[in-house]
């Protein structure tokens, strides 16, 4: 398709090539690739804000935060770099912050020292145990990294698994469910609490 401008529709009525219902994250970064390709993209968005679930707003008197996007870790380079995004980011430390019902807390540093001092409070197994579990799902989201750009079948999803090393790595971190591998895992209630609340976090029943 060419990518020279259209002449507008007879009566001055702009033609569109492509209608996005919603200026979110979403929307916004389909608007920007169908535009970049060379199509003329009409965005409609009934609130008077743009951006979605990455609005900042002030919830509380003095208190200004997202609203719902609280990661980065679904937005890709290649969007990144195809888009010249200019983003200060600022990787959050601790990443997790779980409070104690008689206060304090167990904070969970991206140093794996400092993060395994903090679990070992709660249990020294557990603190080993930690890791491990980390390691686990962070070679599944390598193998899944690749699919994210494109709707991928479960066989494909599958296939991305087999040659992993890890026996049953798709078994556990796709398929299984997150309490098992708690239970497996750790000897800490709190712990095992805090771990499937994360795992259940932006899934769907």
């Amino acid at each position: 398709m060419s990518n020279k401008a259209r002449k507008p529709a007879s009566g001055g009525a702009r033609k569109h090539d492509v209608i996005v219902v919603g200026a979110g994250h979403n929307g916004l970064t389909c608007a920007a690739y169908l535009a970049a390709a060379g199509l003329r993209v009409l965005v409609v968005e009934r609130s008077q804000n743009v951006g979605g679930a990455c609005v900042t707003e002030e919830l509380f008197p003095g208190f200004r935060m997202s609203t719902a996007a609280y990661s980065l870790s679904l937005l890709l380079p290649e969007i990144i770099r195809d888009l010249k995004l200019d983003l200060d980011l600022r990787p959050r430390d601790p990443v997790a912050f779980a409070p104690y019902e008689n206060g304090g807390g167990l904070f969970l540093w991206r140093d794996p020292k400092k993060r395994s001092e903090a679990i070992s409070e709660l249990s020294s197994n557990d603190a080993g145990a930690y890791s491990e579990l980390h390691d686990l799902f962070a070679e599944a989201g390598r193998r899944l990294r690749p699919l994210l750009s494109y709707p991928a079948t479960r066989k494909q999803a599958r296939r991305a698994f087999r040659d992993s090393g890890i026996e049953g790595l798709f078994k556990k971190t796709i398929d299984g469910s997150i309490a098992d591998l708690c239970e497996e895992y750790f000897e800490s209630d709190f712990l095992k609490g805090y771990v499937a609340s994360q795992g259940i976090t932006g899934t769907t029943g």
